[in-house]
């Protein structure tokens, strides 16, 4: 993608980004998150990023296909080693599905984009250390 859809844009910026921590904690776009920071000084790591693998660029999918690429992303991720808290990403308005997705820990900007879009996401949500997130569109 070259920049981002306007209306991705308006929907991932309205998401709410639930990750299920022992205290889980919501983000959002911009806000600056003091339990993300936390998790990533608790698991020694200068960045997280949430990626889901449900409905590739935007568009709708069954729950299927959703739920083996999410199991994709699970064994992808185990294999690289990264550690991941689970998450789920939510539209506020309730017009979409949630979407099961993972807050992981350790990726950088480059290894995040490149996890997104070998999923074939959009965007996904990358914090650095400050604990703001932020979108990286793939």
């Amino acid at each position: 993608m070259t920049g981002p859809d306007p209306r991705l844009l308006t929907a991932y910026t309205a998401a709410d980004y639930a990750v299920q921590a022992p205290r889980p904690f919501t983000l959002h776009v911009a806000e600056a998150s003091a339990a993300l920071s936390a998790l990533q000084r608790q698991f020694r790591v200068a960045s997280s990023v949430v990626v889901t693998a449900c409905n590739p660029r935007g568009e709708r999918r069954d729950a299927q296909p959703n739920a083996l690429a999410h199991q994709h992303l699970l064994r992808t991720v185990t294999g690289q080693g990264w550690m991941y808290v689970p998450a789920i990403n939510r539209d506020p308005r309730g017009e979409w599905p949630e979407e099961p997705a993972l807050l992981i820990l350790g990726p950088d900007e480059t290894q995040s984009r490149e996890l997104g879009r070998s999923f074939r996401q959009a965007a996904v949500l990358f914090s650095a250390a400050d604990g703001v997130p932020r979108l990286l569109w793939c």
